[in-house]
């Protein structure tokens, strides 16, 4: 592969964040407790860049989405991620992935 793409801007550490978020919600929602400001603090505090900054892992991103589905608040997934899904695209024939992972 001549050239690599990474969109990882934050530390090790945030690339769990919008999983452990997406289990926490979804036990607090089980429980009856996301009521009151919890909703909306915890979906900023998984949207604000300084805390939980766009990993461009996909897979990260998914549970970032489901958290914020989870919370109520959707709309707040960034802005962005189509960038990086044209980004992942580029060049990769259809079945492109398969193609490279059996070049190694």
């Amino acid at each position: 592969m001549d050239k690599e793409v990474s969109f990882h801007s934050g530390s090790n550490e945030n690339c769990s964040l919008p999983l452990s978020m997406a289990m926490s919600a979804e036990i607090l929602n089980a429980a009856g407790k996301l009521i009151g400001d919890i909703p909306i603090e915890l979906a900023t505090n998984l949207t604000t860049p300084i805390k939980c900054p766009m990993i461009g892992y996909m897979s990260m991103e998914y549970f970032r989405l489901r958290a914020l589905q989870t919370l109520g608040y959707p709309n707040m997934f960034p802005c962005g991620i189509d960038l990086h899904i044209e980004a992942c695209s580029k060049d990769l024939p259809v079945g492109g992935v398969i193609l490279l992972l059996s070049q190694r």
